[in-house]
């Protein structure tokens, strides 16, 4: 169950996807700031949301048994891709009765899976990625054990979003693993760059997505431009740790 709310009105949202397969659309209109909607989708629905003003999109899972137990829904946060970073640290919650049944869900560009790491390990070798049609990316998800993980990518210019669910008997959970605390959906002006300071410096919707290595990484003809981090100039390490 997917809820979008508007902040302002007249205000247009497309769902694309693929849904078992097969392709999905659905186009919805919110006329008035704060007016929702809701739709039920499929659990087998891989989508992208775009729309033409700002909106929050919120999901939630369903009651195990039916209408008459509520016991167990959970509701999630649905992260702007804007807001995405390259790692992630959590630890699954705690189950009154036992331990839940504990996912990682994901989403990220299609070129960059291979880079994706759980535990400083590359993901299963069989391990299915689902492309979303309209777009450059795959969603997957990988069932992890109980107790505190770290998922990243290797190239620490390339996000991914992340969303962990749970659920036992009568219980579930669901939230996003983490997320950039930048400001979206308003003006943006060109600033001095300073390496890894987490600022849109250049405007072109994303963070820090340069390295500092004298290339254009993101191919907008600009050089290091809006940088991760900055190159290690000091002493090398056995100069500092002195040699074995």
């Amino acid at each position: 169950m997917f809820r979008f709310i508007a902040s302002e009105d007249n205000t247009h949202v497309h769902v694309s996807g693929i849904n078992s397969g097969k392709p999905f659309r659905d186009n919805i209109k919110l006329d008035k700031a704060g007016q929702h909607v809701q739709k039920h989708y499929s659990s087998g629905l891989y989508s992208h949301i775009v729309a033409d003003k700002a909106i929050s999109v919120f999901q939630f899972s369903l009651t195990q048994i039916g209408h008459g137990d509520h016991a167990d829904p959970s509701m999630i946060t649905v992260v702007p891709i804007e807001q995405y970073a390259f790692e992630y640290t959590f630890t699954t919650p705690e189950y009154s009765h036992g331990n839940y049944s504990n996912y990682f869900m994901f989403i990220i560009d299609s070129s960059q899976t291979s880079g994706l790491r759980i535990d400083n390990r590359s993901l299963a070798g069989n391990q299915v990625y689902h492309k979303i049609p309209e777009t450059h990316l795959v969603g997957g998800y990988m069932k992890i054990s109980v107790g505190t993980h770290t998922v990243m990518h290797n190239d620490p210019t390339t996000v991914f979003g992340g969303i962990l669910v749970g659920k036992a008997d009568h219980e579930s959970y669901g939230f996003p693993v983490g997320l950039l605390l930048k400001p979206i959906n308003a003006d943006c002006l060109v600033s001095q760059m300073i390496e890894g300071d987490k600022i849109d410096n250049d405007c072109d919707g994303e963070i820090d997505e340069e390295q500092s290595d004298g290339k254009d990484n993101d191919g907008d003809g600009q050089i290091d431009e809006d940088c991760i981090c900055c190159p290690f100039s000091g002493p090398k390490l056995p100069d500092i740790f002195g040699r074995r």
